[in-house]
């Protein structure tokens, strides 16, 4: 696939899944139900972390703006470094939701 209809994929994509999100206050979207369960708000960040460090970087397009995203949004990828404990991502109240 062509760096344009990457690109394309994603926000299509981003779109769809903060439409989900859409009925969700703030404090929703904060909430951790249980350890298992990542919050909305990770997930949504989560997606475009893992888009822009494994798609867009390889091709020279993106970096993230805060090299603490790697920590923060990285799921189970070791070879990426280090990750936020899943059971702890709840706890988190930066970066906004916004």
């Amino acid at each position: 696939m062509d760096q344009s209809s990457l690109l394309t994929r994603y926000r299509e994509i981003r779109r769809e899944s903060e439409n989900l999100a859409e009925p969700l206050s703030i404090e929703e979207t904060r909430i951790q139900s249980m350890p298992d369960v990542s919050p909305p708000w990770w997930n949504l960040g989560h997606t475009s972390w893992f888009f822009a460090i494994n798609i867009l970087k390889s091709h020279g397009r993106s970096v993230p703006e805060d090299e603490r995203y790697h920590y923060l949004l990285n799921s189970y990828y070791h070879r990426l470094g280090k990750m936020l404990p899943r059971p702890n991502r709840g706890k988190i109240t930066n970066p906004t939701t916004e």
